[in-house]
């Protein structure tokens, strides 16, 4: 009977030093999250959308519409309505604690950080391909179907993806695969600079 404690006690410090090889620690200059790339590539279709519906909205003004205007207006509002609760419901993670912000990027809208070596994700987003091109499309970082990790102090509700990242700076294209739990998959690229 007195070894079933021990025998417990055995197995906590086994589980907690098993975990601790997972754990990471994430600096300003080594992660990106991908709602943040998600966020600039739905920013960019919003824009497009809004351009449509002006130019929509402008010829059924001059009254040189007809009922394929009014049917094409209308879909790119419902466009509209859609993406613009994709962009509402893609977390802020700076609501957690344990991802310390990134400085703004000078070069754009989005900086790929000098020490990349982590893409942090919802748990509820598989990323089927993550593929940075360089500026010549060469590939610096190309994986498919990689190994997600819980990331620790999360709460389970964010994971991440560990790649080693080419030396280099300059523009580049990020490609991502993603599918929610449950969802479509979708496949989107957003350009950066390397830093």
């Amino acid at each position: 009977m007195r070894s079933t404690p021990l025998l417990s006690l055995i197995l906590v410090c086994l589980l907690l030093a098993c975990n601790g090889k997972d754990s990471i620690t994430l600096t300003e200059d080594n992660y990106v999250y991908e709602g943040e790339l998600y966020h600039l590539y739905l920013s960019g279709e919003l824009e497009a959308v809004n351009t449509t519906i002006g130019e929509l909205e402008a010829i059924i003004a001059n009254n040189q519409g007809d009922e394929q205007t009014e049917i094409a207006l209308q879909q790119a509002l419902e466009n509209k309505a859609s993406l613009s609760n994709e962009l509402a419901g893609i977390p802020d993670i700076a609501g957690f604690d344990i991802v310390p912000p990134r400085p703004p990027c000078p070069n754009g809208d989005l900086c790929l950080p000098s020490d990349f070596k982590y893409l942090l994700t919802d748990s509820n987003i598989n990323i089927g391909s993550f593929t940075i091109l360089d500026a010549q499309q060469n590939p610096v970082v190309m994986t498919t179907n990689a190994e997600t990790k819980p990331l620790e102090g999360s709460n389970g509700q964010l994971q991440y993806i560990s790649f080693e990242v080419e030396e280099g700076t300059g523009p580049v294209s990020i490609e991502v695969s993603r599918q929610e739990d449950q969802g479509d998959n979708i496949t989107y690229t957003v350009s950066a600079f390397k830093q």
